[in-house]
């Protein structure tokens, strides 16, 4: 998969590159939510309110830094495995990144077709549930900002889930290639200049040593009210 990689690095730095200079904010605000103005546009927003997904779509949502690219590397792993001659995606597999042109591209790639968000559950294409789409979320802790599993009993019960035909071999190499240290150790090919942001330690538990005493307890109040 290098090359493929090495693809789709292109195709990210790229369009980073050419939203260098196009926003003077960081953030853009679209239905009361935050997103980073570089990497989000208020047009992509609307455009996917026209996207029709498929029964086999794949779809990963998570809040950010909750093991989205892990999971997304991990499912992207499974796809290519059954289904070899399926091209790779050209396009942000993240529903909300990218320009509002993307849907002309993902509504061209082959089934099945593997998709992340960190939207809202109001803001997820309602397609996704018209058509009764199997999703996978991901809960952890907020104060973490890494994810630790088991992850042969995790990919084996995504590949379950999905009814990936994987077998007990293939599980467990696709668990060696997917550890947090592996996934680390290649990000510069598979994620390129953003690589330092999504791939921090990888540990259960650092949140102690960034958040104050107070700091703890203020997220802890608030989850309480929710």
């Amino acid at each position: 998969m290098a090359k493929e990689t090495s693809s789709y690095v292109e195709f990210a730095e790229k369009f980073l590159e050419d939203q260098k200079d196009d926003n003077d904010e960081l953030l853009f605000s679209f239905r009361g939510v935050l997103y980073p103005s570089r990497l989000c546009k208020a047009e992509t927003f609307k455009a996917l309110e026209t996207m029709e997904a498929r029964k086999d779509d794949v779809l990963i949502v998570a809040y950010p830094k909750c093991g989205t690219n892990w999971s997304q590397y991990i499912v992207n792993n499974m796809v290519a495995e059954i289904y070899k001659d399926c091209p790779p995606p050209n396009n942000f597999q993240l529903l909300e990144f990218g320009h509002p042109e993307k849907i002309k591209d993902i509504n061209e790639w082959p089934s099945p077709r593997v998709f992340t968000t960190h939207l809202h559950y109001d803001n997820i294409p309602k397609s996704f549930f018209e058509n009764k789409v199997k999703i996978v979320v991901i809960f952890r802790n907020p104060k973490d900002t890494a994810l630790k599993e088991n992850l042969y009993e995790g990919i084996k019960q995504i590949a379950e889930f999905y009814a990936f035909p994987l077998s007990e071999e293939k599980i467990k190499s696709l668990a060696s290639k997917a550890t947090f240290q592996g996934m680390s150790d290649r990000s510069s090919e598979t994620h390129g200049s953003i690589a330092p942001i999504i791939f921090r330690k990888g540990e259960v538990g650092d949140w102690k040593t960034l958040f104050t005493e107070a700091q703890s307890q203020e997220m802890d109040a608030k989850f309480e009210e929710c």
